[in-house]
């Protein structure tokens, strides 16, 4: 799990870094310093919510297959 965490949170701060090279802007910037956190944690945020609904899907399937 904390693999996929990572993937997500790498996923998250290489599409700021491809926003930042398609602006022309410079990746380390003391005012944007705090946007690459935030974008990882947006990329973490996304696969829990894609995941956490799979996994509910699932049980509930496997619910009515007991059933």
């Amino acid at each position: 799990m904390v693999h996929k965490v990572l993937f997500w949170t790498g996923f998250g701060l290489a599409v700021r870094a491809w926003q930042l090279g398609l602006e022309m802007r410079p990746f380390f910037n003391r005012q944007s310093l705090w946007v690459y956190p935030v974008f990882g944690g947006v990329g973490a945020f996304i696969w829990l919510l894609v995941t956490g609904k799979k996994r509910a899907r699932r049980k509930e399937r496997e619910a009515a297959e007991e059933s």
